[in-house]
């Protein structure tokens, strides 16, 4: 187990380094937004809510791009940001987000059953205002927020079902995004029953999305976790 963990992160290391020097869209992927450091339970998905207005003013400055998820392909071509959110913390909701409408940028929250009214969370009321929102988009993030390796094709199916967030927005989602999206935590023969549900779904792969990944993995396309220690590389 350990090896084969080893292996597939290295192979996603080396995935990554080329993936990174491509031209494509660069999907970020936020988690926690926050000040409060004690709130912080796993700083590699944490930012300063500071540190968050500082980044996309700085590219909203630079004229970065901003594209929706609906518009992916265009984002591809004109090498735009997508901006998603993970999880969707209280602290994402109360920090980030003001600060893209406040710009007019579109964003997509990708929400798990798991966390909907749960301390730290954002609620159902919540969910309903986001999606009623036209600048964001509301995606799934499974059910139950746990590894697809190691799920049978049956667990999987469940988890990629959006029943109940469907019942809150009275909509279904068409973009969905892995719960710990690595090569080894997911992995491409895990994900590939998303194509069938899904317009689009997305891992933890860090690397730039390129034409051709969307022709060839829709359902396993890359995304860039952004924290407080790495935000200034975008700058």
């Amino acid at each position: 187990m350990i090896m084969k963990r080893y292996f597939w992160s290295l192979i996603q290391k080396f995935t990554e380094f080329f993936g990174r020097r491509k031209n494509g869209a660069s999907v970020l992927m936020f988690h926690n937004v926050s000040d409060d450091i004690s709130l912080w339970n796993d700083k590699s998905i944490a930012i300063k809510a500071e540190s968050f207005e500082k980044l996309i003013s700085g590219l909203a400055e630079n004229e970065a791009k901003f594209e929706p998820v609906e518009k992916l392909e265009c984002a591809v071509k004109n090498n735009a940001f997508i901006i998603t959110f993970d999880d969707m913390f209280l602290s994402a909701y109360k920090n980030a987000l003001p600060v893209l409408e406040k710009n007019g940028i579109p964003y997509c929250v990708f929400i798990s059953e798991k966390y909907i009214g749960e301390d730290g969370y954002i609620s159902e009321k919540e969910i309903k205002l986001l999606s009623d929102n036209p600048l964001c988009t509301v995606g799934f993030h499974s059910v139950s927020h746990k590894m697809f390796r190691f799920m049978s094709a049956g667990q999987a199916e469940k988890e990629l079902d959006c029943n109940s967030l469907t019942e809150i927005t009275g909509q279904k989602p068409e973009y969905f995004a892995f719960p710990y999206g690595s090569l080894y935590a997911c992995g491409y023969r895990a994900a590939e029953p998303a194509k069938k549900k899904y317009k689009y779904a997305f891992s933890t792969v860090s690397a730039r999305c390129t034409e051709s990944q969307m022709i060839k993995k829709p359902y396993y396309l890359p995304r860039i976790n952004v924290n407080e220690e790495n935000y200034q590389k975008f700058l």
